[in-house]
């Protein structure tokens, strides 16, 4: 038994919490939607032509339904226009995804029930986040996602919001997972905004991986899964060889015991 791990078929408060508190590295809960409902997602998304390379990393092998915080690289029109589009994204996956119950929401609304003061959408200067996304790894991208961390503060620090979350939570629903590659590394270390930098490597404020330890966790995802982990420690993803990895993502903000999570993308 890996002690750095919670292996559940539910999500739960108190596994929340010890993620939350770093007792953990990750979560996974499988199954988290069923074989069938997995593959009528798939299905949908067959055809579909919604998809988008993030608008500051065209080089990158990752396509995405929905903007990401990312994106906006602390330019405030940029952060505008995440915001008229996080409008749009229950919708688009609403559409994208009937007559199934849309999977984001289906995420949101167990975790909410999971957590005691419950989750809510985030909010940024007063106005509503994009809620989530839809992301797939291209088949034969070797590179995947190096090692990297993901942080509000990050990518738009200036707001009251970014300053006083106290954790951060990636969550993951996989929808379709190569066999070869797409494996999720998580490591038991995080670096201050200034300390990250003696480890850049390329582009994005990816890091050098010689320059780390080996990953804490390596985790193989399965069709079906829910995974959390705390984003702002060090992550990486393997490429994927024989198949697109596809996933419904989300964070999720967390502010103290006593107030509900707030997600966003």
């Amino acid at each position: 038994m890996n002690k750095l791990l919670v292996e559940k078929d539910r999500l739960d408060h108190s596994d929340l919490q010890k993620l939350v508190d770093k007792e953990v590295l990750a979560i996974r809960i499988h199954p988290f939607i069923d074989t069938a409902d997995q593959e009528a997602y798939l299905q949908n998304l067959a055809d579909s032509n919604l998809f988008q390379r993030y608008s500051c990393a065209q080089d990158v092998g990752v396509h995405r339904i929905g903007m990401t915080l990312f994106e906006t690289q602390n330019d405030p029109q940029m952060l505008e226009a995440y915001f008229r589009s996080g409008e749009q994204t229950y919708q688009i996956l609403d559409r994208l995804f009937a007559p199934y119950t849309n999977p984001l929401k289906k995420l949101q609304q167990a975790f909410s029930e999971s957590w005691a003061n419950g989750g809510q959408l985030a909010y940024l200067n007063g106005k509503a986040m994009n809620p989530g996304i839809l992301r797939k790894f291209d088949r034969g991208n070797f590179d995947g996602l190096p090692p990297h961390q993901d942080t509000i503060f990050k990518d738009q620090g200036s707001f009251e919001e970014s300053k006083c979350i106290r954790a951060q939570l990636a969550a993951n629903l996989y929808l379709q997972i190569p066999e070869r590659g797409g494996e999720l590394e998580i490591w038991n270390l995080s670096f201050s905004k200034e300390e990250e930098k003696q480890y850049y490597v390329g582009k994005y404020d990816f890091l050098d991986r010689s320059k780390i330890p080996p990953p804490s966790l390596r985790l193989k995802p399965k069709a079906g899964e829910l995974i959390l982990f705390r984003s702002d420690n060090v992550h990486s993803v393997r490429g994927s060889i024989d198949c697109e990895r596809i996933a419904i993502s989300c964070f999720f903000g967390y502010y103290g015991q006593n107030q509900p999570m707030r997600y966003w993308a």
